[in-house]
């Protein structure tokens, strides 16, 4: 590149001649000169200027122009260094900013990957943050849930960490010890138990061992009473096996503790009833081995209990199968009742006994053995022998006392007519003739005489209805009331009586002495009427539908099932003057009357003949009554199957 320095008009060399100096783009190309770069072409212009002034002729301003020139060119010179300066520091900057532009350019792009990848990172921060969501949500209802779980469990729960202090209780923890639950959180475990040191112990071995069970501590509550419960805990670990607390729960054994009380009390006292017991008790396993005895059976056996104990059952007996099928039958059946077997004593001596046992059940209803209770039937034989023989020697008594009453009451009969009539005579031939006194004597003897009769005949009766009365069979009550009834026609005009009955069943019975204990009780409320025309009523029910007011009767017409079945209640009902209760059962006795002869006629054998009538047909006769409001006789027959 060609470049010339430029000084000033007058001292620059060859400032006249230009022809050398290419003044165009044309001229360098022609003259083959370098290309001007953009100084050189400045100075070209110059040059040109400087040729065009030098064309001119020099005039004496010239010098001024000169020097206007030089300040003008150098102020010129001096912006164009400026613009020059300023142009380099553009192309610096321009430059710059193009690297800055490429760097800008490859920041964006990789800004655009940043964000792309940002924005990836972003969507999948997003969906972490849902799923965040979701578990945090899950947890917070996981959290509920065990908290609901926790909380509705009737156990003190609490977890503790490793140290021992409270991190979480439930809501029973609250209620059996009386502290809040922001009371608990954050103090010591140990804090809460009457003995604190046994209770840290508890969480040093829950730590050491990975868990306790049924470890016994008493919690002292806020009001000051002391609860025992078992302890059971376990330790809770991290994800990484690390224990991170201890999470236990205790039961209140108040309950418990009471219950065992009243079972060993219970056990105190049935082993005090057991050993109380005359009766010989024993309790069998299912392979008939003894597990429990008495001490009636070590006096029975002569053996200890200790050497009763784990033996067969079967051997203390004069007849081990009988008494091994016996205790089988048990265990098969459930029970068994009055099984008679002998047992033989150490010493050889027998003792007859009445076997009875039953089974017992565990808390499933598994069979786990048998109790036995034998009693020892020694007495009770020889009362038994001699019960026999003095129903024997009564039924024989029995037997002679009716037959001499009978034979008595007959026998009677001849001498009694013979003072009678002679009594009778007496009166009728010196009636008035004698003082009064006289016809007095006489009329009393007559009547004792008439009166005496009575009673023999009365007596006469009652001794054939255990002798004389005819064989049970079934008979229609509605035709036998019917003849009782017809009996009674006189006494029921005279008296105005209105009888009424229910429709009434079928029984076994002797039709003769029924109808006869129908007039009885009929012509007994008939007899003792009131103020007002006598109203009877007989009905029957049957004895399943009877409603008892008496217990005791209940229990002996239960009893008597045997004999009449299911049978039928009667009952004969008036309004009558009515007894007083403490007379109930009085009346029932022979020749018993609770009034006098001057106000009702008769012997007072009556309801005997009623009563003796019914326990022969293996009933009961009873009266429910009270003075003034009528009476009502009960009694018992059985029903139409059950012949004797």
């Amino acid at each position: 590149m060609h470049k010339i320095k430029i000084k000033t008009p007058r001292a620059a060399p060859g400032m006249y001649n230009l022809k050398g100096i290419p003044a165009s783009h044309r001229d360098v190309a022609s003259k083959a000169v370098p290309y001007r770069s953009t100084q050189n072409l400045r100075h070209c212009h110059y040059l040109k200027g400087i040729r065009d002034i030098n064309r001119i002729e020099w005039k004496e301003w010239e010098p001024r122009i000169s020097n206007m020139l030089r300040g003008v060119e150098k102020q010129r010179l001096g912006y164009a260094n400026q613009f020059y300066h300023a142009l380099e520091r553009v192309q610096v900057l321009v430059e710059k900013s193009r690297q800055r532009e490429e760097k800008l350019q490859a920041a964006t792009e990789e800004l655009d990957a940043n964000y792309e990848e940002l924005q990836a990172t972003s969507e999948e921060m997003e969906s972490t943050n849902e799923e965040l969501q979701s578990s945090t949500e899950e947890l917070e209802r996981t959290n509920a849930y065990n908290q609901s779980l926790m909380d509705s469990l009737l156990d003190i729960l609490m977890t503790t960490n490793p140290s021992g202090v409270i991190t979480e209780v439930n809501r029973a923890t609250e209620h059996i010890s009386g502290y809040s639950k922001d009371q608990l959180i954050g103090q010591p475990f140990s804090k809460f138990f009457t003995d604190p040191d046994h209770a840290q112990a508890g969480i040093e071995k829950v730590l050491a061992e990975g868990g306790v069970s049924n470890y016994d501590l008493s919690v002292a509550t806020k009001d000051g009473r002391e609860i025992p419960v078992s302890y059971n805990a376990t330790v809770l670990r991290d994800p990484d096996g690390r224990i991170t607390g201890v999470l236990g729960s205790a039961r209140d054994m108040t309950e418990l503790k009471e219950a065992e009380k009243e079972l060993r009390v219970a056990g105190a006292y049935n082993r005090s009833l057991i050993e109380a017991s005359l009766d010989l008790l024993v309790t069998i396993d299912p392979d008939g081995k003894i597990s429990d005895a008495n001490s009636a059976t070590e006096k029975a056996t002569g053996c200890s209990k200790e050497e009763l104990i784990g033996t067969d059952f079967s051997d203390y007996f004069t007849e081990p199968e009988k008494a091994r099928e016996a205790y089988q039958q048990v265990f098969q059946e459930g029970s068994i009742q009055e099984c008679m077997l002998q047992i033989r004593h150490r010493d050889g001596h027998f003792i007859p006994v009445l076997y009875n046992a039953s089974v017992y059940r565990d808390e499933a209803g598994e069979v786990i053995g048998a109790f036995a209770a034998a009693r020892n039937m020694t007495k009770a034989a020889q009362a038994e022998d001699d019960l026999k023989h003095s129903v024997q020697d009564l039924s024989r008594s029995n037997d002679e006392l009716e037959q001499f009453a009978y034979v008595a009451s007959h026998d009677l009969q001849e001498p009694l007519r013979m003072v009678s009539s002679y009594v009778q005579l007496l009166e009728k031939r010196y009636k008035g003739k004698m003082d009064a006194d006289a016809d007095e004597f006489i009329e009393f003897a007559v009547d004792g005489a008439n009166r005496m009769q009575v009673m023999i005949n009365d007596l006469l009766s009652f001794s054939r209805i255990a002798t004389r009365g005819e064989p049970f069979q079934p008979t229609d009550c509605n035709k036998v009331f019917d003849r009782a009834i017809n009996n009674l026609q006189t006494a029921i005009k005279e008296s105005g009586t209105t009888v009424t009955h229910d429709p009434l069943p079928t029984v076994t019975a002797d039709k003769g002495q029924l109808e006869q204990l129908f007039q009885n009780l009929i012509g007994n409320a008939i007899k003792f009427r009131g103020e007002e025309p006598p109203r009877i009523h007989v009905s029957a029910t049957s004895i399943a539908d009877f409603g008892f007011r008496n217990a005791e009767l209940e229990s002996k017409i239960e009893n008597q099932k045997s004999q009449i079945g299911e049978g039928w209640i009667f009952s004969v009902k008036d309004n009558g003057i009515g007894i007083e209760p403490e007379h109930t059962k009085r009346i029932f006795g022979i020749f018993q009357r609770l009034h006098t002869r001057e106000q009702y006629s008769g012997s007072g054998i009556g309801l005997a003949v009623c009563k003796k009538i019914v326990q022969r047909h293996g009933g009961q006769i009873w009266i429910e009554s009270e003075a003034g409001k009528g009476s009502t006789f009960f009694f018992t027959l059985p029903g139409e199957k059950n012949e004797k």
